[in-house]
């Protein structure tokens, strides 16, 4: 490139300020600049963020440079003013840069002053001076000269060497660091030094020579003949990288023409448009030939049909190129213009052809019919379309093409349907409006799928896909036996048959047959094999032959059976078909065998996914809270692998650095797939794809081996070793590439297409053996981002591996900031695999709200130690706490955080009992060849003595390391010596078995963990598919095992349980360890087989049952309190916090200030080193908030088992309590609480314990649980707390202090544009209109708040009630506390009367519980009376737990309008009030609601007494 031509390219080209072109050239500030770090450019030219830095000053300053038109035109000398003053032209024939008043003195008069540019030669704009402070240059220039070794090269993004200095380096990408050396260090540095030194020696060796200073000429000759072809070299790269980087900053601003393929379209267009006017012809006419739609039209034809002579012209193109990775957008500019013959020849526009489309018209029949022509004629059609094209890994490369129109095009065509050419008459122009009316029904039909912002998404992948011959299904042939075959006539021939299965059609890859095995000398053969078979379509036929196997000739046919495989289309089970093997017509036996076909589950249809929630989008990520995934539990498949290519192998063992590479893949360790060898090339390109089923996907290993082929040896190059399931995932996670091993990129697409075959066994030598657990402790986390909808946040998270759920915790309560301090075990097999976090917003309706997520690859968690021959965590990472910020769906970064420390679990690798067997056989062999080895040495050495000069002593390898090494790979532990380590990881394989019901799933829970370790595939009917699970136990000797059926994968609530069954944990270990056990309950029969791992280091006592159980608390008294009544005194009660969850209340004490409680309560304590216990001392009032008296928090961290302990504990604003307890270790068995954490607490029962203590050691309750309390978009939401007074405060202490003790905060009212839809949960009762169920005047005005309520979590000292607590507890108290929390009762509600809310009433009645809503019921449309008043008495009956709530929608009828709902509110079925059977009076918008709540009668025969009302609450 000359220098005046990259002077006009970098010119500024706004001529409206008067300023000279700006050349890119070596100018006062550039050339002192580049003399002074010219060296140290070209290395920033090489490091990543200096050069970003540079880059970007220089595209700012480009971009500050507007340009006009008149810049771009070519000078002719003929239109230049004064063109006597212009300087002299170059050698090249060209004129320099020159002012703009001497090129337009007219149009320049008025221009800014050139002062400034005398002085200040940094100018970034035309006219505008340099805006840039001293600080940004400085800055600017020490971004180029300093050196950063942070970030002068990402070295550990490239290349890592052993920390124990041996070994080769742990490179990724040794061709990196290579381009990185040459081009940093060999290039400049290299010519560089070569100047100095070649100068020093050759001005040395002249000197030497003798020879005189006249000498030196020639040498600095040389050197500066050397320096400038440096230089200039420099120069030209400086030249063309900032010519790169203002091309690729300033491309989406121009507009580039399209000339050349203009004119191609132009000469094809010739040749092209008659062929394809036929084609049209062609495939229209034969569609117009039955298409005649009567009233006298006999035929309808397409006669002529052209689109002229002028071809289709593309005006611009503008490519826009930050669109993103793997994506190419552009927006098109064309024209179809045929009339304009502006850009035509006077020949052209001769000989045009216009655009003509002629439709014959036949009216009448035979002679009288007459042929009219409609003719549609001037077509020109342009606009501007924008393609956007998303490039993919499958030939053609192509994913999705986007098409959409910016703006409407503009159409024009005319329509001459009567008269032909002669008389015709254009429609279009002579009836007004006719063209705007087409216009438009054109626009409304297309805009909704082409305009902006509405696009068309063509995905080509998904066409391919479909166009390919690809597996759809599985047809499993179980081959049973034969009778009566008939054997060839050749002599002393016997029959030794076999079956070959083979389809018409096979599949690409795949071998074209499947065989049985051969039964030797049997006419009655019995095989009882079950094939596989991979079929890509059912309309063929399975043939089924047997032959005769011969050792020497051919193998003889006995007869075939051809099957037609379409019928399991109408029936996909055949069992027990007998078919004769035939040879033409004769018969040669009967085959008897069973056909089974299991087809691809398929995905879900983009259709289907776009009318879907968001929650099936999260579903494909793993992420959905929605349980019933089927295809995501399914574990058997078909593998679509295609092996693309293999980049980045080491060529060094190979003299002459060709490689000829070949792969192998294997899965289990057998061969199922060769690749062909290619010759002399280093990065091979195979493409090949095949499919194979694969029985279990997290259970089988893949391998593929790469080798380089030399004649008959094959010497591997590199490996990848995984599971199947990893693989994918990492495909998944965005990886376009495998890792191989210790070199290699391997491009590899799998597809995986799930088949549920429920009769394929997972056998032994498949399952990952695992070798640690993952410990996480989640702690806090931070909710910051705004989340899509309404409503509060009650984050929970869940855990995931390889995208199945391992935990899902609690979630909390309105609370943007929760502290979990949940500990998560999760036993992994693989360091490929992907352990997930992922953070949700609980609805109570409805899908959960994603909040963000983070994936880590387990080999960024946990290393290989070979000193200890184990995994362990990496030492940046094992305990500490990490903060990690959370990725949204896109794998962005958001403001939310969460607090997680990690840690890992080693286990012993231990030989399975069937594996023990082969192992002390293989030792019996190698201890027998030992012998025999060491007798033959002892012979060798007589003969030695005897004739030493016959013998030599040589060194040779150890010839038993190989066998030594398979026997040590594992340990060999007795069943006794294994139990002993009281911690590991479980095993469990479900051999077989059947459920009590089918779409049922089979959940195991191990100790106190309230998601299950294991989760079954839906069960059918037929038997359970077999699987393989892992559960983590923490302590052997008292763990316990849940087996519960559910209906759903994971059980919300009692109503999902079909039936339990725990049982000792190391009863089912001992059980299933040398064989599978059945363990049936409730009509459910499992067979499991069982292995243990036992960990490599005693877990320490606080991940023990040690840690875990109830505390047993006597609150004896209290001394010296606060004074917070008027008289002094104060009345003294005590709530108990764990973890900031109120779990306990004490009776109240009046007028005291040294209360005596002496209430005893049972505390459940998740962990003793984790868990705070608070005592918060509160001074209760009839009226207004309860004050707070004191606090104080319990140290439990040093509590021992089974010990007595006494505290005297010191407030923290005055005065003591007294306390007493003792702490019994034990688990709890799981439930099902899906409530929020910090105010839902569920019974205790505990299924395991130490020293004696029974299974319901633990009798009270930790806490009530609570309903659902409040109304977000769509629906019913949690949130509000069942003791509630009509004013709002919470009963047992302020609002302020409950919210500061829980970490909630305040919930505010959401509002609606037409009505509040926050449910009401205050309700009064009215005067019952039946006589079952009096109440005084006294008792229906007192509020809740008037009447202490003792929780159920308050047992009192014997078991029962003290006269104080009776005389508080009402009758209705009394009666709920007969109804157990998880059970479930009838109940009637009856709808009484509407008052005041529309003229036209209609009242929706619906049940809400554990999240999910359902309808019960609707009244009839009612009209209200002149007092305003609805009467309905309408009921409907129901079942449901007491934690359920009934949901009241007020709905306003119009008989011409649209419906409109009038208010929602709800009833706590907990609430006494509503057990009782009162009439409550709801309000619901602006009126209210009567109804009548009959709930649990017949859980008593008759009602408690009414005690009497104490005089103190009169």
């Amino acid at each position: 490139m000359s220098e005046t031509s990259a002077q006009v390219e970098a010119s500024p080209k706004d001529t409206n300020k008067g300023n000279d072109f700006i050349p890119i050239g070596p100018t006062a500030s550039t050339t002192e600049l580049t003399n002074e770090t010219q060296n140290k450019l070209d290395t920033t030219y090489s490091s990543g963020s200096q050069k970003h830095s540079l880059r970007r000053s220089l595209s700012k300053r480009r971009k500050n440079s507007t340009t006009s038109k008149k810049s771009d035109e070519i000078l002719v000398a003929s239109a230049v003013h004064n063109a006597g003053k212009l300087p002299a032209a170059n050698k090249e024939g060209t004129i320099g840069s020159i002012p703009l008043e001497k090129v337009h003195p007219k149009e320049m008069k008025r221009v800014p002053s050139r002062d400034p540019n005398l002085k200040d030669t940094s100018i970034t704009g035309p006219g505008v001076l340099d805006r840039i402070t001293p600080d940004e240059k400085e800055k600017m220039v020490n971004s180029i000269t300093e050196d950063n070794c942070d970030t002068l090269y990402p070295w550990r993004t490239i290349g890592e060497f052993h920390s124990s200095g041996k070994g080769v380096p742990n490179t990724v990408d040794s061709n990196e660091i290579k381009a990185y050396m040459i081009e940093t260090f060999y290039n400049d540095w290299y010519y560089n030094m070569a100047i100095v030194i070649g100068t020093c020696f050759f001005a040395w060796l002249l000197a030497y020579c003798g020879f005189s200073w006249w000498s030196l000429l020639f040498v600095f000759l040389g050197t500066s003949s050397v320096y400038n072809t440096e230089y200039r070299r420099f120069n030209r790269n400086v030249r063309d990288d900032l010519k790169r980087v203002t091309v690729e900053e300033t491309l989406s601003d121009k507009i580039e023409t399209t000339l050349w393929l203009n004119s191609f379209l132009s000469k094809f267009w010739v040749i092209y448009m008659p062929i394809l006017s036929q084609q049209v012809k062609d495939a229209v006419n034969p569609q117009l030939v039955d298409a005649a739609p009567g009233y006298g039209i006999d035929a309808i034809s397409l006669d002529e049909f052209t689109l002229g002579s002028k071809a289709p012209a593309i005006r611009g193109i503008k490519t826009y190129t930050k669109s993103g990775k793997n994506v190419v957008e552009m927006d098109w500019s064309f024209a179809f213009t045929p009339n304009d013959v502006s850009d035509m020849t006077p020949i052209e526009a001769k000989e045009k052809i216009n655009p003509k489309i002629a439709l014959g018209v036949s009216i009448g029949k035979g002679v009288i019919s007459k042929s009219m022509p409609i003719l549609v004629e001037d077509i020109n059609c342009a606009g501007r379309m924008n393609i956007k094209l998303k490039f993919g890994k499958v030939f053609p490369n192509i994913k999705i093409v986007s098409v959409q129109f910016l703006e409407p095009p503009m159409i024009d065509f005319a329509l001459k349907p009567i008269g032909g050419d002669t008389l015709g008459l254009d429609v279009m122009s002579f009836l007004p409006g006719l063209k705007s009316f087409v216009k438009s029904l054109i626009d409304s039909n297309v805009a909704p799928m082409l305009y902006a912002p509405n696009h068309l998404d063509i995905d080509v992948e998904q066409i391919m896909a479909a166009q390919a011959n690809d597996a759809i299904g599985v047809v499993a042939v179980n081959v049973s036996s034969a009778s009566d075959l008939k054997s060839s006539d050749f002599i002393t021939n016997t029959v030794d048959p076999y079956i070959v299965l083979k389809t018409e059609k096979s599949l690409p890859g795949q071998d074209t047959e499947a065989r049985t095995a051969v039964k030797s000398d049997i006419k009655n053969p019995t095989w009882h094999e079950t094939k596989y078979i991979l079929v890509n379509t059912l309309n063929q036929k399975l043939s089924l032959t047997c032959f005769d196997f011969n050792d020497v000739r051919k193998d003889t046919l006995i007869g075939s059976v051809d099957i037609d495989l379409g019928e399991l289309f109408q029936t996909p089970s055949i069992e027990n078909r007998s078919s004769e093997l035939l040879i033409g017509s004769k018969s040669r036996g009967t085959l008897n065998y069973s056909l089974n076909w299991y087809p691809v589950i398929p995905k879900e249809t983009k259709e289907t996914v776009n009318n879907k929630t968001e929650e099936a989008e999260e579903a494909s990520l793993g992420l959905s809270d929605s349980e019933d995934q089927e295809a995501n539990g399914i574990d058997s498949g078909i593998a679509k692998i295609t092996l693309q290519k293999i980049t980045d192998i080491s060529s060094a063992t190979s003299f002459t650095s060709n490689l000829s590479p070949s792969a192998k893949l294997y899965i289990n360790d057998q061969l199922v797939k060769s690749f062909r060898t290619l010759k002399r090339i280093n990065e091979p390109s195979w493409n090949e794809t095949f499919e194979i089923l694969v029985d279990s996907k997290s259970n089988s290993k893949m391998t593929l081996k790469v080798f380089d082929n030399r004649g008959n040896n094959e010497v591997l190059l590199c490996q990848y070793n995984s599971n199947i399931e990893d693989g994918l995932n990492t495909l998944r996670s965005g990886s376009d590439f495998l890792r191989g091993n210790p070199f290699g990129k391997i491009y590899i697409d799998a597809e995986w297409k799930p088949v549920e075959i429920s009769d394929m066994a997972v056998t032994k030598n498949m399952t990952s053996e695992p070798f640690g657990c993952v410990r996480l402790n989640v702690g806090k986390t931070s909710v910051k981002g705004s989340l899509k909808g309404m409503g509060d946040i009650d984050p929970y998270f869940k855990v995931t591996l390889n995208r199945h759920p391992k935990y899902k915790s609690k979630h909390f309560s309105d609370c943007s900031d929760p502290t979990f301090d949940d500990v998560v075990y999760v036993p992994v097999s693989s360091s490929q695999q992907s352990l997930g976090i992922s953070l949700y917003d609980y609805q109570s309706v409805g899908s959960d709200r994603f909040i963000g997520q983070a994936n880590f690859l387990l080999s960024d968690i946990i290393e290989f130690d070979e000193t200890a021959n184990t995994y362990v965590a990496k030492k940046n990472i094992s305990n500490k706490v990490m903060t990690i910020t959370l990725q949204d769906k896109r794998r962005l970064a958001t403001q939310n955080t969460m607090q997680v420390e990690f840690s890992f679990i080693p286990t012993q690798p231990v030989y399975s009992p069937s594996e023990l067997e082969d192992v002390k056989q293989l030792e019996k062999d190698l201890y027998e060849r030992k012998q025999k080895f060491e007798a033959t040495q002892l012979q060798n050495k007589k003969e030695m003595d005897r004739n030493p000069e016959d013998w030599e002593v040589a060194t040779i390898t150890n010839p038993f390391e190989d066998d030594e090494k398979k026997i040590n790979r594992k340990q060999q532990l007795s069943f006794d010596e294994l139990i002993s380590v009281n911690s590991g990881i479980l095993v469990l394989q479900i051999v077989k078995g059947s459920l009590s019901r089918p779409a049922s799933f089979l959940n195991i829970h191990v100790d106190d963990t309230i998601f299950p370790s294991y989760i079954s595939s839906k069960f059918r009917g037929n038997r359970m598919a077999s699987d393989v699970g892992y559960v983590f136990v923490r302590d052997l000797k008292h763990s316990k095992l849940l087996f519960r059926v559910s209906k759903k994968q994971v059980a919300k609530d009692q109503g999902d349980v079909i039936s339990e069954l725990y049982v000792d944990t190391m009863k089912v270990l001992k059980g299933g360890y040398d064989a599978p056990a059945n363990i049936s309950f409730n009509d459910s029969n499992i067979s499991i087989q069982t292995a243990f791992y036992p960990t490599v280091e005693q877990l320490p006592r606080s991940e023990t049952i040690a840690d875990t159980g109830v505390l047993n608390l006597n609150i004896v008294s209290g001394s010296g309190l606060l004074s917070a009544d008027r008289n002094g005194k104060s009345d003294p009660f005590v709530e108990i916090y764990v973890n900031r969850q109120k779990v306990f209340k004490s009776k109240i004490i009046k007028k005291t200030l040294d209360p005596v409680w002496n209430e005893k309560a049972s505390v459940r304590i998740p962990s003793l080193s984790r868990t705070e216990l608070l005592f918060n001392v509160m001074d209760w009032d009839r009226a207004g908030d309860n004050d707070e008296l004191g606090m104080t928090i319990l140290d439990i961290k040093s509590i021992k088992p089974k010990e007595n302990y006494s505290w005297n504990c010191p407030l923290n604003t005055q005065g003591t309590i007294k306390l007493q307890g003792s702490f019994i270790p034990q688990y709890t068995k799981p439930t099902m609480d899906v409530i929020e954490k910090n105010i839902s607490y569920t019974p205790l029962k505990a299924i395991g314990s130490v020293g004696g203590a029974g299974m319901n050691a633990a009798t009270t309750v930790a806490g009530a649980a609570v309903g659902i309390a409040g109304v977000g978009a769509g629906g019913i939401k949690k949130g509000g707390s069942l003791l509630k007074s009509f004013g709002g405060a919470t009963i047992g202490g302020t609002k302020a202090t409950t919210d500061r003790l829980t970490g909630n905060s305040s919930t505010k009212a959401r509002k609606s544009l037409e009505y509040d839809d926050t449910p009401n949960v205050g309700y009064a009762t009215v005067q019952s209109n039946t006589p079952s169920t009096p109440l005084g005047a006294n008792n229906s005005n007192r509020s809740l708040k008037e009447t202490p309520v003792t929780p159920a979590s308050a047992s009192s000292t014997n078991g029962t009630p003290t006269a104080t607590t009776a005389a508080r507890k009402s009758r209705a108290s009394s009666f709920a506390r007969t109804l157990a929390p998880t059970g479930t009762y009838e109940g009637i509600v009856n709808i009484i009367s509407a008052e005041n809310i529309a003229k036209h009433v209609q009242i929706k009645v619906s049940l809400t519980q554990g999240g999910r809503m359902k309808n019960l019921y609707k009244t009839r449309n009612q009209k209200v009376n002149d007092k305003g008043i609805a009467q309905f008495s309408e009921s409907c009956k129901f079942k449901a737990s007491p934690e359920a709530n009934i949901v009241l929608t007020a709905i306003s009828r119009h008989l011409l309008g649209k419906d409109k709902d009038a208010g929602v509110a709800q009833i706590l079925l907990s609430d006494p009030k509503v057990q009782v059977g009162d009439n409550l009076a709801v309000k619901i918008g602006t009126g209210q609601v009567v109804v009548q709540i009959n709930f649990g009668q017949n859980a008593t025969k008759s009602p408690p007494p009414l005690p009497e009302v104490p005089q103190e609450y009169a």
